[in-house]
């Protein structure tokens, strides 16, 4: 993953350098890092948390005030008022 100013984001690097039998750095093209990520050495959380991540450092002000935070639902934190035609948990 990049920060806004194109360098690898400190998120993908600890990644790539702590656990590479998880995660491996592929290549930047055009302003996107690309990271392979291997799913049999990952959870679905931690998963998710990185994939919101990902796309948190490129989404609008505007969306990331509609979006909660995976992190946040998952440790009961209030969540942001969005459309109340979304759940704000998933269903069971």
């Amino acid at each position: 993953m990049l920060d806004p100013d194109g360098q690898a984001s400190d998120l993908g690097k600890a990644g790539v350098a702590e656990r590479p039998d998880v995660f491996e750095e592929q290549f930047t093209s055009g302003g996107f890092g690309w990271v392979v990520v291997y799913l049999a050495g990952i959870e679905a959380d931690e998963l998710t948390e990185l994939v919101f991540e990902a796309w948190r450092l490129s989404a609008s002000e505007e969306l990331l005030a509609e979006v909660p935070d995976p992190a946040r639902r998952a440790a009961g934190q209030p969540l942001p008022q969005g459309d109340p035609n979304v759940p704000a948990s998933p269903p069971a």
